[in-house]
């Protein structure tokens, strides 16, 4: 079995990558992630910013939940 993939304080949240990204890559299709950590939050800006994405692919992640709630209806 992996464990401790991600090492404690790590510091590589993706957050900050999609922010770039979105001020200079709004087409962004597709995502690949390794040793990141991936909050809810993060996966929302994701849809909300990358209008035409297609495809994430992680390795050794961290952070997020699943229940599949992270998306409210407003």
């Amino acid at each position: 079995m992996d464990f401790n993939l991600v090492p404690d304080h790590w510091g590589f949240d993706v957050r900050s990558w999609l922010e770039a990204f979105a001020a200079e890559y709004s087409l962004l299709e597709e995502l690949r992630l390794k040793r990141m950590t991936v909050t809810d939050e993060s996966l929302e800006m994701l849809g909300v910013c990358f209008g035409g994405f297609k495809a994430l692919s992680f390795v050794s992640y961290d952070g997020f939940s699943t229940d599949g709630n992270c998306f409210s209806q407003k």
